[in-house]
């Protein structure tokens, strides 16, 4: 969602609906993944392990490559295997951050699965194949290793513990390296249990291709946060936003935002 300018009566009626919307629909994402906050590995280690795939398992050779066609293809879809591997894989080798990548999914509004679901709506005999292909890639990958994706098609090496660490901006830059400030150093699990996160992200959401406004927008976006919780009683983890604080956040969020540059709004 783009915040376009408009007047505080129009912000007030957009903070109530993003706001009552997180607290009645939850806007949480469960599906059954896991992840925790890890810091990026010193570089150059260990070589990153190359992922290949061959038929076999109830993925032939057709449905195998028209999966690799579609991951080399289409951007949004690539995003969804990289999220859905490190989901998987994360599963697998830290069982005890359960949700944590999903629920945060979901506090950042990510389009997560939407593109993967419009490739299944007009080949539906993609949806279970997909489904092993991803799997399969997270069975062949050791716990602990960067990633070579290359051999499936996607031009990247791909590191679990940081993209778990660098989400939800790694949705959209799988190959992040550095911790966004915005964190402010707090773990991926704290980040995602904060209510006041969600407010934030559905105000200004991920996905700005120029730099500088992604830049200001994620700094907005804290200020945004920290107002929220200033309004609150009690824990910052409290959980969902009670929909009265909406009314007394419409003015802070709309002054906020309206001091970001045009075109960043």
């Amino acid at each position: 969602m783009i915040v376009a300018r408009r007047g505080k009566q129009g912000w007030i009626f957009v903070a109530v609906l993003v706001i009552a919307g997180l607290v009645l629909a939850g806007e949480r994402v469960r599906w059954n993944v896991h992840a925790e906050h890890a810091r990026p590995p010193a570089a150059g280690i260990l070589t990153p392990v190359r992922l290949t795939l061959a038929p076999g398992n109830g993925l032939d050779a057709a449905a195998l490559k028209r999966i690799a066609g579609l991951v080399a293809s289409d951007r949004a879809f690539a995003r969804d295997v990289a999220f859905l591997l490190v989901a998987s894989l994360r599963e697998r080798c830290n069982p005890a951050h359960a949700g944590e990548l999903a629920e945060m999914a979901g506090r950042a509004r990510l389009p997560v699965l939407a593109a993967t679901a419009g490739i299944t709506a007009k080949a539906a005999d993609l949806d279970r194949p997909i489904y092993r292909f991803v799997q399969r890639l997270s069975d062949a990958a050791p716990c602990g290793r960067s990633l070579d994706l290359q051999p499936i098609g996607l031009n990247l090496q791909l590191d679990p513990e940081t993209y778990a660490a660098t989400f939800p901006d790694s949705y959209y830059q799988p190959a992040l390296r550095a911790v966004p400030k915005e964190y402010g150093n707090e773990p991926l699990g704290r980040r995602a249990r904060q209510g006041c996160q969600a407010i934030g992200y559905a105000v200004l959401p991920l996905g700005v291709a120029n730099w500088h406004c992604a830049r200001l927008r994620a700094s907005m976006r804290r200020q945004i946060r920290q107002a929220c919780e200033a309004e609150r009683t009690g824990d910052a983890d409290a959980g969902e936003v009670a929909a009265t604080t909406a009314l007394h956040l419409a003015g802070p969020v709309a002054r906020l935002v309206q001091g970001l540059p045009r075109g960043c709004g």
